[in-house]
């Protein structure tokens, strides 16, 4: 059975809640992003699921949300923003 980029990132998202401190936030990311790399995943694959966990991430309630959990998800928002930009091209690279 073929994992989608749905089933990959809903996993994530339930480890990013479910971690015990910022640190444990980034190293589900590192692990999960170094993961694809290893396994030579698209860049493109990598660039979409990165715009995929913002998105899902903007997407939380902190109505609905422990103080730790709501803190988990700001974490996350602020190193896939990191991702994304460091994946997006700059303008000097097309020039």
């Amino acid at each position: 059975m073929k994992t989608t980029i749905d089933d990959y990132s809903a996993k994530l998202v339930k480890k990013i809640l479910l971690a015990r401190s910022q640190g444990e936030v980034r190293l589900c990311i590192d692990t999960a992003i170094e993961g694809m790399r290893a396994g030579r995943v698209d860049p493109v694959f990598i660039e979409t699921f990165v715009k995929r966990m913002i998105y899902l991430l903007d997407q939380c309630n902190p109505l609905f949300k422990t103080a730790e959990q709501w803190s988990n998800i700001k974490m996350a928002r602020i190193q896939f923003n990191k991702l994304k930009r460091s994946l997006s091209p700059t303008v000097s690279d097309h020039l």
